[in-house]
């Protein structure tokens, strides 16, 4: 959004916060559901990232989700641990059973291990009961006023940078087949969040841009019926029905091309009403001049259109819309 009044440009993301929801993309009964089943070796949905292409893309893909498979495993195994047991040293059971067979195990013995990992992490009930103790403890801590939390508080400062390796190193590329990042951001364009830092006001030596942001926090609720599948439906329609209508069409006097359709195609189908979109006036030198004019032109134009066709209706004998 650019507010040209003070030179602004703000961007608006949006953040789904899941919650454990379903996910029905996948027919898993929960976020919980559809990572174990990520995680593990035999099922379909972990099958289903792996490329049997042998390209460089194709591998590059494969190596982030095995990377990605490697992260779920680790944190949800040292999680859900802790969730049994509040002292149960879950960090040596990771270093004395675990991290050997991912450093130097066989295929099958890590296989096996996710396999493990996800069977004791599903057949725990306490484990599910503290996830949804604590979807509701996010959900108090959203739904909070700000001064409570601060989650929604004062907005904060951050500079944006951009590093110098989003670049193509090549200039001759650059300006001769306008092909400005590196191709390894070309192939995979999620690669260009490598190659931006959130900092403080700093110089960077290996930043070739940076951009001051201001970041604020909203909530925007929405209700959804979790015991059905539902889907966002929208319709539009006039509700005219009740009301007696005078088609009524505007056009630019100046324009020949309107004025020349009008008279060969339209000129029985309603009442045509030209109006002056350029005069003399308008053309100042001073564009404030030229805006407040503007501005005073079209909206006394607006104002007598909409009096004038208040008295025309109020005038009119009433007929039946049947007979148009």
């Amino acid at each position: 959004m650019t507010n040209e009044d003070n030179d602004t440009l703000s961007f608006q993301f949006g953040m789904k916060v899941k919650l454990n929801a379903a996910v029905k993309s996948a027919n898993s009964d929960s976020v919980l559901d559809y990572y174990l089943d990520m995680i593990d070796p035999t099922n379909e949905l972990h099958q289903s990232h792996l490329s049997t292409d042998n390209n460089a893309l194709a591998t590059q893909e494969d190596d982030y989700f095995k990377q990605r498979v490697l992260h779920i495993a680790c944190l949800y195994m040292l999680i859900f641990n802790r969730f049994d047991e509040a002292e149960s040293p879950i960090i040596d059971i990771y270093r004395q059973h675990v991290l050997p067979i991912l450093q130097s195990g066989t295929d099958e013995e890590k296989r096996a291990l996710f396999t493990r990992i996800k069977k004791q992490i599903a057949g725990s009930n306490k484990n599910r009961a503290a996830l949804d103790d604590l979807c509701e403890l996010v959900k108090e801590i959203i739904r909070q006023p700000k001064h409570l939390y601060g989650f929604q508080g004062d907005p904060y400062y951050v500079h944006i940078g951009l590093q110098a390796g989003l670049l193509t190193p090549n200039v001759n590329t650059m300006f001769k087949h306008y092909q400005f990042l590196s191709p390894e951001c070309r192939e995979n364009p999620k690669q260009i969040l490598r190659y931006l830092t959130i900092s403080g006001d700093r110089v960077e030596g290996t930043a070739f841009c940076k951009l001051p942001v201001e970041i604020a926090f909203t909530s925007v609720y929405f209700q959804s019926d979790s015991t059905q599948d539902t889907f966002q439906k929208f319709t539009l329609q006039y509700d005219i029905d009740a009301i007696d209508m005078v088609p009524t069409f505007f056009y630019p006097r100046s324009n020949k091309s309107a004025n020349r359709v009008i008279q060969t195609r339209f000129h029985s189908m309603g009442i045509f009403l030209p109006y002056w979109s350029t005069f003399q006036d308008l053309q100042e030198v001073d564009k404030t001049l030229k805006h407040i004019k503007q501005f005073a032109y079209e909206w006394s134009l607006s104002s007598t259109l909409c009096m004038s066709f208040h008295l025309v209706r109020k005038s009119l004998p009433k007929f039946n819309r049947k007979t148009i």
